[in-house]
């Protein structure tokens, strides 16, 4: 009797082990199915490194390099509420860019992985009268480098705005011929834009190969010729909205609430129809929080040459 009760009792130890691993099992198959993927991209701020895979701070190969971009650059959402047709735009060119960022990894950029402190301050439009000149001024006088994208035919026109950025010490770039919307040219009107620019720009010394295309995007075909001719194409993983809203206080929002380590950051130093007067307002607050917050502030050459 002793013998039958011992091995009765050691086939109901092991059923209920055997129960209890495969309830286990279960438990962890079903969460794992129901925890949401981590959006990344367009949906919201995400987290850093949605392959859960821990990133060093000095990353030696080029697939971990690549790897992290991956994982890191993406466009921020604009933290405040936006009419129905911006708002939907804005969800297109995420994920046009996007498929750009996946599909040039070398060449076509947002920001720039790296968990130091540092952003890049880009101004388009330019070179204009009165606003470019004052956002040099406020630049100059707080020591913040900057890059200015500036419009070819533009350059003629206003020397002298150009001659001070470069004595400032920031960084000029390619910003098209005219400002047309690159995916509406076919290549040779992509390639006029693209070289006129770079001929206004030469006289004023050693100007990189980086272009930022209007409105942020390019084709396919056109993003094999900048591959090929060595253009670094650079778009911006965060958007000041100073081209929507006038209030400057919704711009220093934009920025600070988005801003995170390696970010480039657009805004516009002429056009509009206020001539970026809200921009002149929000620049020095938004270099003075950010500041606070432990950002040094670097060009895109400077983000490269980081990198």
């Amino acid at each position: 009797m002793a013998r039958i009760f011992t091995r009765k009792v050691t086939i109901l130890i092991s059923t209920l082990l055997t129960v209890l691993i495969g309830l286990s099992i279960y438990i962890l198959f079903i969460f794992r199915e129901k925890t949401p993927p981590d959006q990344g991209y367009g949906l919201g701020q995400g987290k850093p490194n949605q392959l859960g895979i821990k990133e060093e701070k000095h990353i030696n190969s080029l697939n971990e390099q690549v790897l992290a971009r991956d994982t890191k650059a993406y466009i921020r959402d604009v933290p405040l509420p936006l009419d129905p047709k911006t708002d939907q735009g804005l969800r297109d060119f995420r994920a046009k860019a996007k498929d750009l960022l996946d599909s040039y990894p070398k060449s076509f950029f947002v920001s720039i992985p790296t968990d130091e402190k540092i952003v890049a301050l880009t101004f388009d439009d330019g070179p204009g009268k009165g606003s470019t000149e004052k956002i040099l001024e406020i630049l100059n006088e707080n020591k913040v480098p900057a890059s200015f994208f500036y419009i070819g035919k533009q350059i003629e026109s206003y020397k002298q705005i150009v001659m001070t950025t470069i004595k400032g010490e920031h960084m000029l770039a390619n910003h098209s011929w005219s400002h047309q919307r690159p995916t509406s040219l076919d290549i040779e009107g992509f390639k006029h834009e693209l070289y006129a620019c770079q001929q206004a720009l030469a006289p004023y010394g050693e100007i990189g190969k980086i272009y930022r295309p209007p409105y942020g995007l390019v084709t396919a075909q056109q993003m094999d010729l900048l591959e090929q001719a060595g253009y670094r194409a650079v778009a911006w993983s965060v958007d000041s909205m100073d081209w929507y809203f006038d209030e400057a206080d919704k711009i220093i929002e934009c920025v600070c609430q988005s801003v995170h380590p390696g970010a480039i950051i657009l805004m516009h130093s002429s056009g509009g129809p206020n001539g970026r007067q809200a921009t002149v307002k929000a620049l020095p607050e938004i270099i003075a929080r950010l500041k606070e917050a432990g950002y040094s502030f670097v060009t895109i050459k400077g983000l490269f040459d980081y990198n």
